[in-house]
């Protein structure tokens, strides 16, 4: 069974954490994943919000090496479009790829994040609604500067 510190941390302690109506959810997976050792537990969400969901989840570490990575391969077909007329988007295939893995992947991660900040002492967990829109507001901003 999940124990109380984990569902807590996943539940919040303050108003702007405890926005998460998803938390008897996430016990329930957390339960599955300690008992049955799953390794593969879909999550829609993390499917389709990808980083975005990440960061949602304050997963802020892995979700700046996941945008990085992103980011790279957007420079990398940008100079391979101007420098060499070459028209790739692979960055899309790549992106589409990463949020596939971050479904599969997504609840594993999660309770390996949910587990770590509790033993590391955090008390606050919850979600961050504000942090992804400003992500998504300035990646809007580079995407309509580069047209």
């Amino acid at each position: 069974m999940v124990n109380q510190e984990i569902q807590n941390y996943v539940s919040g302690t303050t108003k702007e954490s405890s926005m998460s109506n998803q938390t008897p959810y996430y016990m329930k997976v957390f339960q599955q994943i300690e008992k049955n050792h799953k390794e593969v537990n879909w999550n829609g969400s993390a499917l389709i919000f990808g980083p975005f969901w990440m960061v949602y989840r304050r997963m802020y570490s892995g979700c700046l090496k996941i945008l990085s990575i992103i980011i790279i391969f957007c420079l990398l077909d940008y100079f391979l479009e101007h420098f060499f007329s070459m028209k790739k988007q692979s960055y899309l295939f790549f992106t589409f790829i990463i949020n596939f893995m971050l479904g599969i992947n997504g609840n594993k991660m999660y309770y390996r994040h949910v587990r770590d900040q509790v033993k590391k002492g955090y008390k606050i967990g919850g979600v961050d609604l504000l942090t992804p829109l400003i992500i998504l507001a300035c990646l809007i901003l580079v995407l309509w500067y580069m047209n």
